[in-house]
């Protein structure tokens, strides 16, 4: 968005609006010193509130930056580490303790794994997981077909 735009946004809060109010009130009643008082403070407001938008942007894309997904995977035999987003069919995902699971699969081994759930389902404990096979009538429709690399 273009500055001139981000700054007239400044103008939608009540204090502003309130502020221009007064402002024009000001110069209706001929208070000239008061209205261009109030239109100072106005714009003073609108220059403030750009730079704090500004600086919260730049924190929010240095988060972004630091909490790119990555995944650890088995890729033709080789290990190497990845943007989750390029996981694909027939990969081999590695997880080890606190990792973000970065992408739906089936689980060949585990020891002892337990997921949290709770972004999905809201429960606050962790889901126990293991690796057996289900059978085709105990499987959620959409997980009933099996993938080959």
């Amino acid at each position: 968005m273009p500055g001139w735009r981000r700054f007239l946004d400044q103008y939608r809060s009540y204090m502003q609006i309130i502020l221009l109010a007064a402002a024009i009130v000001s110069a209706v009643v001929a208070q000239w010193a008061t209205a261009v008082l109030l239109l100072l403070l106005t714009i003073l407001n609108a220059v403030i509130g750009l730079r704090q938008e500004g600086k919260a942007e730049s924190a929010m894309n240095a988060l972004r930056s630091m909490m790119k997904a990555t995944a650890r995977v088995r890729r033709d035999g080789d290990d190497a580490e990845i943007p989750a987003e390029q996981v694909v069919v027939g990969d081999v995902v590695q997880l080890a303790g606190g990792d973000q699971v970065p992408a739906d699969g089936r689980i060949v081994a585990a020891s002892a794994l337990q997921i949290d759930e709770s972004p999905l389902t809201g429960e606050s404990t962790p889901a126990a997981k293991d690796a057996t096979t289900l059978d085709g009538g105990e499987l959620a429709p959409a997980t009933r077909r099996t993938w080959r690399s």
